[in-house]
């Protein structure tokens, strides 16, 4: 499916300045962006749909007409009114091939996806929530390349029988799309790349891989075809895919970190998660442990601490916890505390606890 946008602008004659914008497909399929005084929605939905009038007195004659325009589609009625409103508006309209453009397509096929006989609907959810999630992702900023200065306009098109779902936007997704091709390139071969190969676009490429874990939770999901660029990846084995993605974490890790909380971020029925900023408070993680009341307990009242944790890397910002060292000169277990943690199978030394 090619969908071509067109923008059309209202201007104001001596300063340029934008009173209406509008990306424009049909008049089914339109974006408004700009109204500035919020009374040029009505005359622009008038005009694509061909009900536009307008009355005016021709200065040389002094005759009272009535202009209309009716060409047949939405496109052409607003070509004609940009071509023909300086006759009796003191504004600048056009109507142009705008920047939207293509960057990706997912196409979802399995009988949950059949939309044309009704989809599944929690099939349906699931599949527009990892739509929308790559939308996120590919608008996370990177230090070598920072070219989302604004957020672009984003336009989402569906078609039927299968789950068809494409993406255009007013800004090329540069480094989105090389992460995005590198990645499928990877997942084809079996092999994932380094940061070393990456370098600042490394992040993106785990949160993306981490997303695409989440393909093995899809029921009755046959194939997923990814295309950007013109080119197409058919996708089918989702569990590999799984697999493959466990090779990204597991590393083991450490920072000083400030306790912020204790799993108000982090719902698991197993687990509990220690939820803490950096010192700079620039970066928010939860290390996850086994669910334990008496820890938990001990760590909530320790809120603010700075810590040093140790553990090993399980998401983007999620960690597995390893041990936990309070760090404050006048901090100290109470007797109470370090014997309810030991008899909980916790090893204490000093201020650090061992899990």
């Amino acid at each position: 499916m090619s969908v071509n946008f067109e923008l059309f602008e209202v201007k104001t004659v001596d300063s340029d300045e934008i009173l209406f914008s509008a990306f424009v497909r049909d008049e089914k399929t339109y974006r408004i962006t700009a109204d500035l005084t919020g009374r040029f929605k009505k005359k622009f939905l008038n005009i694509m749909n061909g009900l536009y009038k307008h009355m005016y007195v021709n200065q040389n004659t002094e005759e009272s007409h009535e202009y209309t325009i009716d060409e047949g589609d939405a496109l052409a009625n607003l070509r004609k009114y940009s071509s023909d409103c300086a006759e009796f508006s003191h504004t600048i309209v056009t109507l142009s091939p705008s920047n939207i453009s293509h960057q990706y397509t997912l196409h979802f096929y399995g009988s949950d996806y059949n939309m044309s006989k009704g989809m599944e609907p929690k099939a349906a959810h699931r599949a527009y929530d990892f739509f929308y999630e790559l939308g996120k992702i590919s608008q996370m900023r990177i230090p070598a390349n920072n070219y989302l200065s604004q957020k672009p306009s984003e336009f989402t098109t569906a078609e039927a029988a299968s789950l068809k779902l494409e993406m255009y936007s007013s800004v090329e997704m540069v480094d989105f799309k090389i992460v995005f091709k590198q990645l499928l390139e990877d997942i084809k071969n079996g092999m994932l790349s380094s940061e070393a190969v990456l370098a600042d676009r490394y992040k993106m490429y785990k949160r993306l891989l981490s997303h695409f874990k989440e393909l093995v939770k899809f029921t009755n999901l046959d194939l997923l075809t990814i295309t950007i660029d013109g080119e197409s990846e058919e996708l089918t084995n989702f569990k590999a895919i799984s697999e493959l993605s466990n090779n990204v974490y597991g590393a083991s890790i450490s920072g000083q970190m400030v306790i912020q909380s204790v799993h108000d971020y982090y719902r698991d029925d197993a687990l509990d998660g220690l939820v803490v900023d950096t010192l700079s408070f620039s970066q928010i993680t939860t290390w996850k442990y086994p669910k334990n009341n008496v820890l938990s307990k001990f760590l909530h009242n320790a809120k603010g601490e700075q810590v040093l944790l140790i553990g090993n890397t399980t998401g983007e910002n999620l960690r597995s916890l390893v041990s936990i060292e309070f760090l404050n000169d006048n901090f100290s277990l109470t007797d109470e505390d370090e014997q309810n943690l030991k008899d909980d199978g916790f090893a204490v030394i000093g201020k650090k606890i061992l899990l």
